[in-house]
């Protein structure tokens, strides 16, 4: 089962002050999520951490608005909308969004250019001659809003690739990344991150001969990468501070970059 796509309780937290923390949010984290809290707990036992089903950016932010969770972890900041009701957001990561393909294909490096013309259409075949799956995300999608704003001609593919007929569409994070493992001939994108933590059966490609590694991002030779949030509430419940601190410690940091990420200093809410 991929993580992050049920309710998990991680530990029963003990003592007469103990609380419990839910978080929620962006699909492509939580792999990393889990494993934060499961080291989170061993230093804070009165800490129960749980998790809700995979809500998305928008679903987690307004869960945590609505005090459903104490903390969302998003793929963008709070919009305005979201900011008038609340919302603040603290910026603790960075991991390159990255190429997949199923791996029967025999491609490992695609140039930009040719991304466009696999979304558009252009472009339906392999260099085998294998019939190549687009895996669409929703128009409003993160992923599809990332995409968008790599290049001009990426935003009209886009939105070609929103008007192909037959083309399967996958609601989260989750969802899209076993339909790549599971589609021949398949193509689409996840974030390093998504892709280590969970394990996935996806060979990643390299774009214009770079491939996506934190190192390469961070270096600016590899250009696109997701920018992760967490996002909290007016009056955010106990647990939060803790947890949020913990992410951005040492241990926290090593947590982060082992899992795909270049980890953020720590910063204010904003």
């Amino acid at each position: 089962m991929a993580l992050g796509t049920v309710p998990l309780l991680r530990r029963r937290a003990q003592g007469a002050n103990a609380v419990t923390l839910t978080i929620a949010g962006n699909g492509g984290a939580m792999g990393t999520m889990h494993l934060i809290a499961d080291a989170f707990q061993q230093r804070n036992p009165e800490v129960e951490v749980q998790f809700l089903p995979n809500l998305g950016t928008s679903g987690g932010i307004a869960a945590a608005l609505q005090g459903a969770a104490g903390i969302a972890v998003a793929a963008r900041a709070p919009n305005e909308r979201e900011r008038a009701s609340g919302a603040r957001s603290l910026a603790y990561a960075r991991t390159p969004f990255a190429f997949a393909v199923h791996p029967s294909v025999r491609l490992r490096d695609i140039a930009l250019v040719d991304v466009a013309r696999i979304f558009s259409g252009e472009v339906t075949t392999w260099p085998d001659g294998t019939t190549i799956r687009p895996i669409r995300r929703p128009h409003n999608d993160g992923v599809t809003l990332t995409l968008a704003a790599v290049s001009p001609a990426m935003r009209h593919a886009m939105d070609l690739l929103q008007q192909r007929p037959g083309i399967p569409t996958a609601g989260n994070d989750q969802d899209s990344a076993e339909a790549l493992e599971s589609v021949r001939g398949s193509f689409g994108a996840i974030t390093l991150a998504q892709h280590r933590t969970e394990r996935r059966r996806l060979v990643l490609l390299s774009l214009d001969g770079v491939a996506p590694a934190v190192e390469a991002m961070v270096a600016e030779r590899y250009p696109i990468a997701t920018m992760l949030h967490a996002v909290i509430g007016r009056d955010p419940p106990a647990g939060v501070r803790a947890f949020l601190e913990f992410i951005t410690s040492a241990e926290g940091h090593t947590l982060l970059l082992a899992s795909g990420h270049e980890p953020l200093p720590a910063g204010a809410f904003t």
